[in-house]
């Protein structure tokens, strides 16, 4: 089996991308972030500081490395054979 032969769905990689970028977007948002905020002993101002840098260069380095693990997954999941969900479930647990 070369890497070729896998057919990996360029839709399905787009979904996850976005789906993990926006549940790590409001788990470490409104869900953690005052814990977070805690516990890295961060002040508001520094916060502050921190949400005003430009974030073009994080979002998309952060994009790029949801891709190279989701392709990673697919070609995982491809040569093991796993077809179903129970299949996937199974290998990753």
């Amino acid at each position: 089996m070369s890497i070729l032969e896998a057919k990996i769905d360029p839709l399905a990689t787009v979904a996850a991308v976005v789906i993990s970028n926006a549940i790590s977007s409001i788990w470490y948002g409104p869900f953690l972030g005052p814990q977070w905020q805690k516990y890295g002993k961060w002040s508001k101002e520094e916060i502050e500081q921190k949400m005003n840098q430009p974030k073009g260069k994080k979002i998309l380095i952060s994009i790029i490395q949801q891709a190279i693990i989701v392709v990673c997954l697919a070609l995982v999941f491809h040569y093991l054979n796993a077809q179903r969900l129970s299949e996937v479930l199974t290998a990753t647990f």
